[in-house]
């Protein structure tokens, strides 16, 4: 059985409900784990199986699939890319095969790509779709009234949601007099700044080019907020016209419900049977005449059938296999290795090796920490971009927490008896130790808590603990670790040594140098007001510079 691990930006609501709709039959038929492509913000999520598939410990992966515009090749991994052709990611030269979410787009991608590219078509579970649901609660909507609905995509740069709202106003605007029972609703996830000034000023000037006397006639009304899926379905089921999609399966989402769609050519498929957006206001007013004129024709059954996501996991499988058949991964997987071991060694040289120079300053703790100790790290994690790891997760006080804060995590843990009691409590643990970091993705995990466990080690295993958490973090991720002080005079004359499998302290200054030196940024340090007054530290991954704009589309740097 194939091993996926299938990366999604959960920001966007169409890309999250893709996953959600290829999650159930793909994990029936290969190994699947989920995670975030958006490595800037937390990934919080109310979907109790995609909770589970993204706290899902996965090592080692076949396959690599980055959907949308996030794309970050695994060099172990056969790496796969799926999304809009028009907004291709950086580095997508190292991926082994692109597809395009839609056949309009694979032109665009073999200018770049002529070989290992082509397409993969979205898919559509329709139980969802036409189970009824109320629209949004603050929607100002009358009986009678056909509602036109435009929604601004929340990825989008704000001249280009202002570039685009302006279009359709001078779209809908001339012809608003003539269909008194059209609202244009505008929904945006938040408000742009100056948004409503902008959209005032923009309705007054082309109220006064269509000698319309006063502006606030016109139903054009705001639904602010970000929606969830009750309210999406409610409000597409309720709409009359979709403008605009920023999405092709909000277009395919509209035209399988039956809707009018007006879209740009290159974003849908012909066989969708949208109305073409085009570049002259005049046109579009035309086109948004013909839409309001005209019943829309539902989709032909075959079309559905090919966007089902049982036929697309069938094409995906087909794929894969074929993938598997091409490329030596057990190669591939050792030549990574190979790499990350000299990158490792070249940055070992020329080290400062001042770890001995640190004997005296270190933190304590009590052997047995409550669950508010933990609360107060584990609030350092409520924004991770990605899992987070707790090293020593014993009886799973911390992973409780995590998991009541719906932050995708799992555990590690020597004592199998201890992996027990968390898969007991639902919770996701494996057996092992610090060790196990090795085996890691590169940039896979969004944080690392390691809370009494590097005094149970040598020096060694600790810098590479240390070196090893921050090649599996993702840029941005935090390491936390926590260890005895052994400034504090009762743990330096009898506590640390109460624990028969301590091996030596870790002072304050020394766990300083060594996470510097291996690249962390320290952003914070110190002991604890509280117990034994343990010694605290966290690390963070650096993010990578600012892009310098000279980077082409699908150039590797």
């Amino acid at each position: 059985m194939f091993t996926l691990r299938y990366a999604f930006d959960p920001t966007c609501f169409f890309d999250s409900l893709l996953a959600q709709d290829l999650a159930t039959p793909l994990s029936e038929q290969l190994e699947l784990k989920l995670e975030s492509s958006h490595t800037a913000q937390a990934v919080v999520l109310n979907n109790p199986k995609l909770y589970e598939l993204f706290s899902k410990p996965l090592l080692q992966s076949d396959f690599y699939l980055h959907s949308g515009p996030g794309f970050k090749p695994d060099p172990a991994c056969i790496n796969l890319w799926w999304g809009s052709s028009f907004e291709l990611p950086s580095h997508l030269a190292s991926a082994d095969q692109r597809w395009s979410w839609i056949t309009t787009g694979l032109a665009e991608l073999v200018k770049t790509f002529p070989t290992d590219s082509g397409t993969l078509p979205l898919c559509l579970d329709m139980d969802l779709w036409q189970s009824p649901a109320p629209p949004p609660s603050d929607l100002e909507w009358e009986s009678g009234q056909r509602i036109l609905l435009w929604q601004a995509s929340p990825q989008a740069k704000a001249e280009t949601t202002q570039a685009d709202l302006s279009a359709l106003l001078a779209a809908f605007i001339p012809l608003s007099a003539d269909w008194p029972d059209a609202v244009l609703v505008l929904q945006l996830d938040q408000v742009l700044p100056a948004f409503e000034d902008q959209l005032l000023a923009e309705i007054e000037r082309l109220c006064q080019e269509n000698q319309i006397a006063d502006p606030e006639s016109l139903n054009i009304h705001t639904l602010i907020g970000p929606l969830d899926t009750e309210s999406q379905r409610g409000l597409l089921q309720c709409s009359e016209l979709l403008l605009l999609p920023y999405h092709p399966l909000q277009a395919l989402i509209g035209r399988a419900l039956g809707k009018t769609v007006l879209a740009q050519p290159k974003l849908v498929e012909p066989q969708w049977g949208c109305l073409p957006w085009q570049e002259s206001p005049a046109a579009n007013s035309n086109t948004l005449q013909q839409g309001l004129q005209t019943q829309a024709q539902a989709l032909e059954p075959e079309v559905l059938q090919a966007h089902s996501p049982e036929n697309v996991v069938k094409i995906l499988l087909t794929q894969l296999q074929e993938l598997a058949n091409q490329i030596d991964l057990p190669s591939r997987r050792a030549q990574a290795k190979a790499e990350r071991l000299q990158r490792k060694e070249a940055s070992r040289e020329g080290r400062k090796q001042k770890y001995s120079l640190f004997h005296s300053d270190y933190k304590s703790d009590e052997l047995k920490a409550r669950r508010a100790w933990h609360e107060r790290y584990a609030a350092y994690f409520m924004a991770a971009p990605g899992e987070v790891v707790d090293i020593g997760s014993g009886s799973g006080i911390f992973l409780e927490i995590l998991r009541d804060a719906q932050v995708p995590a799992f555990g590690v843990d020597p004592d199998s008896d201890m992996v027990d009691v968390c898969r007991e409590l639902g919770l996701q643990a494996l057996p092992g130790d610090e060790r196990l970091l090795a085996d890691c993705g590169e940039n896979s995990l969004g944080g690392i808590h390691a809370s009494h466990i590097i005094e149970h080690i040598d020096g060694s295993r600790a810098i590479a603990m240390i070196e090893n958490a921050l090649t599996a973090l993702r840029p941005g991720g935090l390491l936390v670790i926590r260890t005895p002080n052994w400034r504090n005079a009762t743990v330096r004359q009898e506590g640390f040594w109460l624990d028969i499998t301590h091996v030596r302290p870790y002072p304050l200054p020394l766990l300083e140098q060594v996470l510097k030196d291996a690249g962390f940024e320290v952003l914070a340090g110190g002991f604890e007001e509280f117990g034994w007054n343990d010694t605290f530290i966290v690390g963070k991954k650096p993010l990578p510079p600012p892009s310098s704009g000279n980077e082409s589309r699908g150039e590797q740097p």
